[in-house]
């Protein structure tokens, strides 16, 4: 079970950040699946695909709101509304994806070839990848627990190191941004950040948030009483995480 929203965001002003937009990819906005449809790049879920249209959508400085910007992506990939992709082009575009997955032949090739498509799809838009940095948590097995259900205490400092790898350490100048996987008992979800001498933050479950120090933002996202434990990412999400590193090129 996740957080309630107002109380997560509201969790913000504690670390003197601010919330600058609410969105909640929960809300359905009608037709935002098509945005994840529309090209093999962002197949790989709605909140990935979201992520990474959001890091499009920050380095390019598109003059609306985000909400705005997934409204217009979604109608304009939805043919129903005259946009430019078909039914039939939405259908060979997974049918691409779903042919080069299965043409894997391990789960690590698999993870490069989406890789791969995430990596297209931010550079068609001028960002260029950086780095990979991955860390699983190490949670202990409960053995009381029956199998399927989860099985995993809390690591309590797993919030530390996941806001740590996140905001690196970024002298003076540079900023970089972050597009995070996690994975956990309440299966993955994806997050993105701009991190600098400052942050910004997008999750499509609360929103985009904004601290003028990047140091508060670390604070706020691996504290108690800080977003990832008032989210319940920190129980539901907190097996491991995958952190992608891009910059806007020049």
């Amino acid at each position: 079970m996740f957080g309630t929203p107002a109380v997560v965001r509201g969790t913000a002003r504690i670390f003197n950040g601010y919330l600058i937009e609410a969105f909640n990819q929960g809300d359905r906005v009608e037709g935002l699946g098509n945005i994840m449809l529309a090209l093999p790049e962002t197949s790989d879920g709605i909140c990935k695909s979201l992520c990474m249209n959001w890091i499009a959508h920050h380095a390019n400085d598109v003059p609306t709101s985000f909400a705005e910007a997934a409204k217009a992506m979604a109608s304009e990939a939805n043919p129903r509304s005259g946009g430019n992709y078909s039914g039939v082009a939405m259908a060979l575009n997974q049918l691409a994806y779903g042919k080069a997955l299965d043409n894997a032949r391990t789960w690590a090739e698999a993870a490069r070839i989406k890789d791969a498509f995430t990596d297209e799809f931010l550079r068609k838009r001028g960002i260029l990848r950086q780095m990979k940095i991955s860390n699983p948590a190490r949670n202990l097995v409960n053995p009381g627990l029956k199998p399927g259900r989860n099985n995993r205490a809390v690591d309590t400092a797993f919030a530390w190191r996941l806001a740590k790898a996140i905001v690196g350490k970024h002298s003076a100048g540079y900023w970089s941004y972050k597009l995070i996987s996690l994975h956990g008992s309440a299966g993955g979800h994806a997050l993105a950040a701009f991190v600098g001498a400052d942050a910004m933050f997008f999750d499509p479950n609360y929103g985009i948030f904004y601290f003028e120090k990047a140091a508060d933002f670390e604070k706020w996202f691996g504290a108690p009483g800080g977003f990832y434990w008032e989210s319940g990412y920190v129980k539901e999400l907190g097996n491991d995480y995958v952190i992608k590193s891009y910059a806007k090129g020049i």
